[in-house]
């Protein structure tokens, strides 16, 4: 049979609905993985037996009358995640032969409301950067076009899910490493609120504690996938916090008119391709045709400066645990050159060899920040803003290290720009697919809400489409894969 074009809340319904049974779906999933997948090279560690043994389990469940959310769909999963009995190598050389016993929180949640995983998807290198490439499993594609990179740090999973192979995948983000790969590759991903769902299980070297601004998160064919996703896997880790039941906030509204929203187009540290640009615009005009008050919000929230600054410092900060003597020395020495205002990448390399009183000033930043968005969203419901400067790199950009935008040679690494707007206060962010450039690549804008306050984020994605204002589903990009 032919795997059904259509998002993760639809197909669930259809097998609910005996419309398909869970069998079919999870072979035509396999079938389609080994068919088209080694041109593209997005699952990388496959776990075929397992899942179709989890497939037989989830007819009986279905004939037996047994529910879940999820409930014999066919999911993948980030490589960084703790599958039980497969490799988490974050595609380091060193760490292949990684094999975890027992499985990410996320995970096990996704399973246990009887969702399937197919295998892992690729990531690059210690999930550094826009990439996709490693040493362990090699470089994935995007289905829009071989030349193009699908960004990173979540790339095989925003692949599998616009290629068809998965109807859902759960990444991560720590500086769009959700965001940019659902905008470069036309898809909805949802970066959470720092905390909402649990990192145990997310980790390399042992590490315990969670990474620090890490959020497990979807990405997906729609923006209603998103909230389903977000409702399975969020909550407390009962193990650390079995006194706590946490529950998703209620989106503030469920009609477009009621909805109060702030455009941001443009970012002092680092330009905005004016197409993205154009389309943040564009939407926000849309919005407010629609009857949404909508504002300018650069001159309400909080300096964008100031807070991509703090933001690089503490991500600097948080990448630079385990580092040896000889490292720390090197980076200390950079610091010592790089005067009272350093750039982006200053900023990041100061956070690395951070005191600790300095850390906790940066700290101090970070929470006035919140508290600052916090008074924003009194007012407010939601900012949209560009999901990356950019409509997408090509290979030879992602190993060159710059890409020019509008003209002007930009760093990769301050690509993150509109990822830290999110980040800095621990915000949620949405992205969803909304326009096209001329030289025909999904152009991603993103959806902040207030914290903790996901569902709000994710409803306005939910109503655009509905409404028409934007795309409400992306389609399967079936191969030949096109060359853009």
């Amino acid at each position: 049979m032919t795997l059904p074009d259509v998002d993760a809340t639809t197909a669930v319904q259809m097998i609910h609905d005996r419309e398909i049974s869970v069998t079919e779906l999870v072979e035509a999933a396999i079938s389609k993985i080994e068919v088209n997948d080694p041109s593209i090279n997005a699952v990388v560690v496959k776990d075929f037996d397992r899942a179709r043994e989890a497939a037989r389990i989830a007819e009986n469940r279905r004939t037996s009358g047994e529910g879940g959310r999820l409930l014999g769909l066919p999911t993948t999963i980030k490589e960084s995640f703790d599958v039980s009995g497969l490799p988490t190598s974050w595609g380091v050389t060193s760490m292949s032969g990684n094999v975890p016993a027992s499985s990410a929180i996320a995970v096990r949640r996704l399973e246990d409301e009887g969702g399937i995983v197919l295998g892992k998807t690729n990531v690059p290198t210690f999930l550094d950067g826009l990439g996709s490439s490693n040493e362990v499993y090699g470089r994935t594609l995007s289905p829009l076009g071989a030349h193009l990179s699908p960004g990173g740090s979540s790339s095989g999973s925003a692949v599998a899910v616009r290629a068809g192979f998965s109807y859902l995948d759960i990444g991560s983000d720590l500086s769009g490493s959700i965001r940019h790969p659902a905008s470069f590759c036309g898809l909805f991903g949802h970066s959470p609120s720092l905390g909402l769902v649990p990192q145990r299980g997310h980790s390399l070297f042992g590490r315990v504690a969670p990474f620090d601004m890490s959020t497990p998160g979807p990405i997906a064919r729609s923006a209603r996938d998103l909230a389903l996703a977000l409702d399975v896997i969020s909550g407390p880790d009962d193990d650390l916090l079995p006194s706590l039941k946490g529950r998703l906030a209620f989106p503030r509204h469920e009609a477009l008119r009621d909805y109060r929203v702030l455009v941001l187009d443009s970012h002092p540290l680092v330009p905005t391709d004016d197409e993205v640009s154009s389309a943040v615009v564009e939407f926000g005009r849309r919005l407010a045709s629609a009857g949404a008050k909508v504002v300018d919000g650069a001159s309400i929230v909080p300096p964008l400066d100031a807070s991509t600054e703090n933001y690089m410092r503490l991500l600097g900060a948080a990448l630079s645990t385990g580092q040896d003597d000889a490292t720390r020395a090197k980076l200390s020495a950079l610091d010592g050159k790089l005067g009272r205002e350093p750039d982006m990448r200053g900023n990041f390399l100061r956070g690395a060899v951070f005191s600790h009183s300095e850390w906790l000033d940066s700290q101090e930043r970070r929470i006035g920040l919140r508290w600052q968005w916090k008074d924003v969203f009194r007012a407010y419901d939601a900012v949209i803003c560009p999901a990356a400067p950019i409509t997408g790199l090509t290979h030879e950009e992602v190993d060159a290290g710059t890409v020019k935008i509008d003209g002007v040679d930009v760093k990769n690494d301050d690509l993150i720009v509109w990822a830290s707007v999110a980040k800095s206060a621990d915000l949620p962010a949405t992205v969803i697919p909304f326009a096209t450039s001329r030289g025909g690549r999904p152009i991603g804008v993103q959806i902040i809400g207030p914290f903790m306050e996901d569902l709000t984020a994710i409803r306005l994605g939910v109503l655009a489409g509905e409404g028409g204002l934007a795309p409400s589903y992306a389609n399967v990009i079936a191969p030949p894969y096109g060359v853009v």
